[in-house]
């Protein structure tokens, strides 16, 4: 159900939340760390960072980091970039209700 390309971005949002604060990482270093193709990835780092979900910077000290703290960015947040989100009736989990129902949301719904 979800995609190689969620996948890869959930293992890149993984290591960046792991990080301590303020570090950053470049595209060539998460691709190690995450066993991602570095243009691949690089390519999805900068969708992630147009969706407001990384924070980005050039040069020296630069790289990808979390534009917010990583208990505040939800499965839901990053999978609607990357997924058909507005396709999904059920939730993924199984449970009766909407993706998005706030009366009763799916465990991993935003």
């Amino acid at each position: 159900m979800i995609s190689k390309t969620a996948m890869q971005a959930l293992r890149a949002l993984r290591t960046l939340a792991n990080l301590p604060a303020g570090i950053a990482l470049g595209a060539g270093a998460l691709a190690r760390r995450t066993g991602a193709p570095e243009n691949y990835l690089g390519k999805l780092l900068r969708v992630l960072s147009q969706q407001a979900l990384l924070a980005s910077r050039k040069g020296f000290g630069g790289g990808f980091r979390l534009a917010r703290p990583a208990a505040r960015i939800t499965l839901f947040d990053v999978l609607r970039h990357l997924e058909p989100v507005e396709r999904w009736t059920d939730c993924v989990m199984g449970h009766s209700g909407a993706v998005t129902a706030r009366a009763a949301p799916c465990t991993v719904a935003g």
